[in-house]
């Protein structure tokens, strides 16, 4: 009930963000009142079904009759190809062809079925009425019979967002506190980024540290999740100092982050190139290098992650190498503006299109995390440039963004959302 009241001062100071929300009540989390979002295309030319229920793609196998005949309800698994799902179904092989040719020239082939898709089929004396193949909680594939052929459609589900609010206690770590109260992965990845040019959060954060952010959910009317919108504040106190990130609506029409002095939150550079990972080497002057099994100055940081993690360009630039080099083996050289430039070492490849003279954006993936080169284990280093000299990634100043004219968000404004954040950490 507290929170919910905190939602709704919240919303009313943050109207410019809080438009498309009105507060309803909630017992452990904030919820509003769903308003549905912008939906995909709809079915053209003929009468789309209703949207699906959760026993439609139900987890377990089974037959059941239906008004469009018998039923098979099935869940993909490891090595099931469309065909040994259509013989589990009963359906004749002609039939399968069928279907699998009416899709053969699109880009929802049955050739390769991903462990976990749900298929249903519905079928009247083992030829198929209809198929409903789950893309998304909020997308379905619907192919049906016309005659002796099959035609296909995409149906699409109402998707609505609800505020969520979330606050915790860090113990060992901001990432594991995050993921035991429930965080999703991409607003933890999203408030590690906000955050994450002010501090360091492998070595700044003390146990006790308290956090909280809000940041909105998109969901069907069954409530399976689609997605996640952006954060709309959090805050961070460490000891008695709270820091925090605002989104408001400014003059010319564009929302944008604020700190908890009135200031653009977000900076030009990303801290982090590679998501929720962990710091396995730092900046150092004299590092005992494990292969060469000496001595010698680590210009960089070294993040282990698993081969294929995405690396991320840190920052707007323009690429000056991309290539295999020595004991870098596949790296890129990244330069941003006259004073800082970017460089990643030992990747497993090099992303498609990725070469000398292309501009890349913040947060582009640029490459995949590998061990190539001079490396014992699967890892990313990297490089950090200041007029030409390196720098500690980690310790680095990062310039802010900005657009435009200067902005600041009202004083007024600002104080009662961080007195809100404040008493939500209490």
């Amino acid at each position: 009930m507290i929170k919910r009241i905190w939602w709704i001062v919240l919303a009313t100071i943050l109207l410019q963000s809080f438009a498309a929300f009105m507060v309803s009540a909630g017992k452990n989390s904030t919820k509003v009142t769903p308003v549905p979002a912008k939906p995909l295309p709809p079915c053209q030319g003929q009468k789309c079904s209703q949207p699906l229920t959760p026993s439609k793609f139900s987890s377990a196998s089974f037959k059941e009759t239906h008004s469009d005949g018998e039923s098979f309800n099935y869940t993909v698994k490891r090595g099931d190809t469309f065909s040994s799902v259509c013989s589990r179904a009963g359906v004749e092989s002609a039939e399968c062809f069928r279907v699998a040719q009416s899709l053969a020239h699109s880009r929802y082939r049955l050739e390769r079925l991903k462990e976990g898709e749900k298929l249903v089929f519905y079928t009247d004396k083992a030829k198929i009425v209809k198929m409903e193949r789950e893309l998304s909680p909020a997308k379905t594939l619907i192919v049906q019979r016309k005659g002796g052929t099959f035609a296909f459609r995409i149906d699409t589900a109402p998707v609505f967002e609800s505020g969520k609010v979330a606050t915790g206690t860090i113990h060992t770590s901001f990432s594991q506190a995050a993921k035991e109260n429930g965080i999703p992965f991409p607003v933890i990845d999203r408030y590690v980024d906000l955050f994450g040019g002010r501090i360091e959060f492998s070595r700044d954060l003390r146990r006790g540290d308290r956090f909280i952010v809000l940041y909105t959910e998109k969901a069907t009317q069954d409530g399976r999740v689609v997605g996640w919108g952006d954060i709309v504040a959090a805050g961070l106190r460490r000891g008695s100092k709270l820091m925090a990130v605002v989104r408001y609506k400014c003059g010319d029409g564009k929302y944008r982050f604020f700190d908890e002095e009135g200031r653009y939150a977000e900076k030009a550079f990303l801290r982090y190139p590679v998501k929720f990972t962990r710091i396995s080497s730092i900046f150092s002057s004299a590092r005992f290098h494990p292969v060469l099994r000496r001595r010698r100055r680590h210009n960089g940081v070294d993040f282990a992650a698993p081969v294929g993690t995405p690396v991320r360009s840190v920052a707007d630039g323009i690429v000056r190498f991309a290539g295999y080099k020595g004991g870098a083996g596949k790296m890129v050289r990244i330069s941003h503006g006259e004073i800082y430039a970017t460089e990643y070492f030992h990747l497993s490849r090099i992303e498609p299109g990725i070469r000398r003279g292309v501009r890349v954006k913040r947060g582009q993936v640029i490459g995949r995390v590998g061990q190539t080169g001079l490396a014992t284990g699967p890892h990313l280093h990297f490089g950090f440039f200041k007029k030409g000299v390196y720098v500690d990634p980690l310790k680095v100043k990062l310039p802010i963004v900005v657009e435009g004219k200067p902005f600041r968000m009202p004083q007024s404004t600002l104080k009662k959302v961080l007195d809100l954040l404040d008493k939500m950490m209490s």
